[in-house]
């Protein structure tokens, strides 16, 4: 959204002469999506929404991180050193981590799982 204002402040009126703004600044490697680089807090994850799924009780391979970087609570991370460290090419390292919180965890769910436990909302959904 910010880039869209700031493309539409710097004259640019028509939707496709946006795109093609965009199109030029990614392959200037001036324009990035956040996935590369979310060690920046800007970057990170605000609010997630759960459709009739148990994300954090059985789908998430490394449910501990997600308990200390989603949630911020309990967790059961057992190591010191990241040993992913020298094998990550495509996204920016960063040694310091920011622990942000999400600020919204919903589900819509039509059981009580596990997952439930660590949500702000819970609606239930159709069948």
């Amino acid at each position: 959204m910010e880039f869209y204002k700031e493309a539409l402040e710097a004259w640019y009126k028509i939707d496709n002469e946006v795109k093609d703004l965009a199109v030029k600044q990614f392959r200037e490697d001036k324009l990035n999506f956040a996935i590369n680089d979310v060690g920046v807090s800007k970057n990170h994850l605000k609010m997630v929404t759960v459709y009739r799924g148990n994300l954090i009780g059985t789908s998430m391979l490394g449910q501990e991180l997600a308990l200390k970087r989603w949630l911020g609570t309990h967790h059961n991370v057992i190591w010191d050193e990241e040993s992913a460290k020298n094998l990550v090419n495509e996204i920016e390292w960063h040694d310091e981590i920011i622990n942000d919180k999400l600020d919204f965890l919903a589900n819509l769910n039509i059981r009580m799982d596990s997952t439930v436990n660590y949500y702000d909302v819970i609606l239930p959904a159709a069948f």
